[in-house]
């Protein structure tokens, strides 16, 4: 019978593998204490044999990571405040102005302030506006997610480690801290014909960016959003620990892969 062999990889060492019986759906539990570092990229790979062990095709891989949740989400993924209680997020968009306070009345507990990139380009302002915000925040028992620079990777300066680490140490203790947030509707960014914006690119990006957060901050999860197709929101959802998304009551045709957001509206 055919057969996909696994692999956990360190470079081209293997670190595990297993044989499983071919299936159009296979689950294989690899042990996680073969991976000896975490927040290291590991890859998983999984090739496709025939009954007589030849291949079938190409074999496929993948990165994989071991880390720890943050310690605001227990086993069960819910978000636990620092008062030790499951907190319910609502959460809220819009400009960092009074907007969030009038939303707070509204059952809006949450807030992910709308920032441009041009306020964030001085990174002493940028972080000077975000500790006004969370202070306020804490007073009125209001969250935020912090966004570290714009929304797009292609000149981003976000993802600079001294940008980063700068944020992660003056506010990863603050209580009105919700999550960090990477990026806006990574489907929506992703550009085929810009081999800059394909989806490898973007996952990577992705990654590189989780793994300085956590490295950085063991407590606050990171927050993404996106929207789309669902193959494409089921790839996206695997990049960081709380996910989210907009479905815009729009017409189905507006914008591509809205279909299935509309249909479900």
């Amino acid at each position: 019978d055919s057969t996909i062999e696994f692999a956990i990889k360190d470079g081209s060492t293997v670190l595990e593998s297993a044989s499983v019986p071919a299936a159009s759906k296979v689950t294989w539990n690899f042990d996680l204490s073969k991976m000896p570092e975490e927040l290291t990229a590991y890859t998983l790979e999984a090739t496709y044999k025939d009954a007589s062990g030849n291949p079938i095709g190409n074999s496929v891989s993948s990165r994989v990571y071991k880390t720890h949740r943050p310690t605001k989400l227990n086993d069960n993924g819910n978000y636990i405040d620092t008062n030790g209680e499951i907190f319910y997020p609502v959460i809220g968009y819009g400009k960092p102005d009074d907007y969030w306070q009038e939303s707070k009345v509204h059952g809006v507990n949450v807030f992910k302030p709308w920032i441009e990139s041009k306020d964030l380009t001085n990174l002493e302002k940028g972080l000077d506006m975000y500790e006004d915000l969370l202070d306020k925040g804490a007073k009125e028992g209001v969250k935020f997610v912090i966004q570290f620079g714009a929304s797009e990777p292609t000149g981003y300066p976000g993802l600079s480690t001294d940008r980063m680490n700068a944020f992660l140490d003056r506010f990863a203790n603050h209580p009105a801290i919700f999550a960090y947030f990477l990026i806006d509707e990574v489907s929506l960014k992703i550009k085929p014909a810009n081999k800059i914006k394909t989806y490898d690119y973007m996952q990577k990006w992705l990654e590189e960016g989780y793994v300085q957060v956590r490295s950085k901050d063991t407590v606050n999860p990171i927050y993404l959003l996106d929207t789309g197709t669902r193959a494409a929101m089921e790839k996206s959802s695997r990049l960081g620990d709380i996910f989210a998304t907009d479905p815009y009551p729009r017409a189905e045709s507006s914008v591509p892969g809205y279909a299935y957001i509309r249909t479900r509206w």
